[in-house]
Parts: structure tokens; C-alpha cells; sequence
């Protein structure tokens, strides 16, 4: 459906991931969710895309978007390390690639 919609540089956000890595828990009917293989199938009909895991999303974003994406998340956990430091009040190394 999503393929089918023609929509150039589409970012393809799916929320609750776990369900999708693995069956859900009860009550819910694992039969309503489909499996990452499928997922992933299903992401390939759209194009070429960087498809990733993070924090409960399975996000897809055309592959030209790739650097971008890794940019963001490690800028993100650049945040995260200082707010934590400075929360501390400790000084804690933080380790650049």
C-alpha cells in the first residue's frame, strides 16, 4: 500500500517494534502483527531505504538519508552522555569516533 502511494523520499515510522521482533505478549493476538521478515519485505517494495531499529521504532528513510539519520542518533546520545554529567556533577569521559 505504502509502496503503492508513489511518495519520493518517504521516512516510513512503525511504532512498537517489539511486536514485530517478537511475538506480543497476551492478550494480544500475535496473529495480528506480521513478522520483521515480512516488515522488511514489505519496507524492500518501497525503494531503496536505510531501515534501523531505535527505541521501539522501526524507522525507514531513503538510503541518501543514511549519514543524516547516524548524525542525529549519535548527536543524540552526545545529549544524553553531557545532561547525565551535568546532572552528576561528575566529570566522566566521553569517548568520540
Amino acid at each position: 500500500m505504502i509502496a503503492a502511494a508513489g511518495i519520493p523520499d518517504l521516512a516510513i515510522l512503525i511504532d512498537d517494534a517489539r511486536f514485530f521482533l517478537e511475538p506480543p505478549p497476551s492478550p494480544h493476538d500475535w496473529r495480528q502483527w506480521p513478522d520483521f521478515a515480512a516488515v522488511m519485505t514489505a519496507l524492500g517494495a518501497c525503494g531503496d531505504l536505510y531501515v534501523a531499529v531505535k527505541d521501539d521504532v522501526i524507522l525507514a528513510v531513503p538510503a541518501s538519508a543514511r549519514a543524516d539519520m547516524v548524525e542525529f542518533w549519535r548527536g543524540q546520545l552526545r545529549r544524553q552522555a553531557w545532561n547525565l554529567i551535568r546532572r552528576r556533577g561528575t566529570k566522566m569521559p566521553i569517548l568520540e569516533h
